[in-house]
């Protein structure tokens, strides 16, 4: 579907408002430009100069999300010193919050992580410190910052789907495929593993603004100079555990060694854990003495880490239908590194813990 099209295809009032608020903010959507698939709809406008920007255009049960992402985006950018080299947001250009309409800067010249690792296959070290470079910043500065942030940010806490692997209702059991019940059997039938969900469920002890979902979809690596991470996606935003976010990040790592989709995909071993110790020294540095990990900070990870593969596997039952060999083996990996994170940490990090 064109943008056009889709434009022409909302409900008269809304087709109406939408376009309003476009033409207020002198913005042109772009007619060559396709909407890529999303929670949201989003549309490739040009400004006035000609310049992309992106638009988000909420459906009604995901524009709170997108409030969320604004005031994240906004908050952050006042955070960053003006000539900041390691990590960058997308500038918010416009954000109509009663509309739920959001327009941010297009980055110029950068693909996501994903991408970027289809082609390349390296997995260079340098690449592996300026993510965790990054990181570290980003905990820091808003722990740092954290009574000059919105009540908007720092008290919202994202529960998301830790609590219902570990409470699951009856009406989620009901909607649940034949593969989603045969993945939930499997997760509640490993007692230990239950505990760890049941403790990260938990935690009610947030430090920082942490993304939420950073996965490398949401990481895009700038091929301008100085080349840095920018990170996109802050619907999931929250005020947090640091761990999920390098969790998050370890997991979609992990996918490549644990269970390839494809031979571009896979990763060796050797080469996976010195890209991920990459990022963990450096992050650990960064943080220092000023921001310091407590002593369970890398167990976290890992079970972070686990759930996010346990997502990953939950997600192909629901929107696939399936449940194979794969699926199987990579939830059988996630639950024994929520019962046993040490063993994992040790083997993929190389650090004490």
């Amino acid at each position: 579907m064109t943008q056009q099209a889709f434009i022409e295809a909302s409900s008269r009032d809304r087709s109406t408002e939408l376009l309003d608020c476009l033409k207020r903010w002198r913005l042109a959507i772009d007619p060559s430009a396709a909407i890529a698939p999303s929670k949201n709809q989003v549309l490739v406008c040009r400004d006035e100069r000609g310049r992309r920007v992106l638009v988000k255009v909420a459906k009604q049960h995901s524009r709170r999300g997108l409030i969320r992402e604004a005031t994240a985006l906004e908050t952050l950018e006042s955070l960053f010193e003006p000539r900041q080299p390691l990590v960058g947001v997308p500038q918010v250009v416009a954000f109509e919050r009663d509309l739920g309409v959001l327009a941010i800067a297009w980055i110029e010249q950068a693909e996501t992580l994903h991408d970027f690792h289809q082609h390349d296959r390296r997995y260079s070290p340098a690449l592996g410190y300026a993510l965790g470079s990054a990181l570290a910043f980003l905990h820091t500065r808003t722990r740092d910052a954290a009574g000059t942030l919105p009540d908007a940010i720092t008290r919202y806490q994202d529960a998301d789907y830790v609590r219902m692997f570990v409470y699951v209702t009856p009406e989620v059991y009901a909607e649940l495929s034949p593969a989603g019940l045969a993945f939930m059997r499997r997760v509640h039938g490993h007692a230990e593993a239950y505990r760890a969900l049941y403790e990260l469920s938990c935690r009610e002890d947030p430090s920082c603004l942490v993304h939420g979902d950073l996965k490398l979809a949401n990481l895009l690596w700038t091929r301008t100079r100085p080349r840095r991470i920018v990170v996109i996606d802050w619907e999931r935003a929250c005020w947090g555990d640091p761990a999920r976010d390098l969790g998050a990040l370890l997991a979609d790592y992990l996918v490549g060694w644990l269970s390839p989709s494809g031979v571009v995909e896979r990763i060796a071993e050797p080469r996976l854990t010195r890209f991920v110790q990459a990022i963990w020294q450096r992050y650990v540095n960064q943080r220092g003495d000023t921001f310091p990990l407590e002593p369970d900070f890398q167990l976290r990870v890992m079970r972070w880490a686990a759930y996010a593969l346990l997502l990953m596997t939950y997600g192909h039952t629901e929107y696939d239908g399936r449940f194979d060999e794969a699926d199987r083996h990579l939830t059988d990996c996630a639950l024994h590194m929520l019962a046993c994170p040490a063993a994992w940490a040790q083997r993929l990090l190389s650090h004490d813990v």
